[in-house]
């Protein structure tokens, strides 16, 4: 199995700090799948919120937050998974 050029240059621009996630999209591994889902997050901690100076942090961070949990269902369409009847 194999992940397209797009998915794996999305991994690496997301969490450039995660030579294993790096790894796993670059050889196909369907733990990469694991790891993104755990990554993905549904909510900002509240202490972030509080401590936020402007409107804009908190938003820069749900942005973030966004974009893992669209990778997460880029991931999802691309692993073939097999048919249930």
């Amino acid at each position: 199995m194999s992940y397209t050029k797009e998915l794996i240059d999305e991994v690496k621009r997301i969490y450039p700090d995660s030579p294993t996630m790096h790894q796993l999209a670059e050889n196909g591994g369907v733990m990469l799948g694991r790891y993104l889902d755990d990554s993905c997050k549904s909510s900002i901690d509240i202490n972030i919120i509080l401590n936020a100076k402007t409107l804009e942090e908190i938003q820069t961070i749900a942005r973030k937050e966004k974009e893992k949990v669209h990778l997460y269902n880029k991931w999802c369409n691309e692993y073939p998974r097999p048919k249930t009847n």
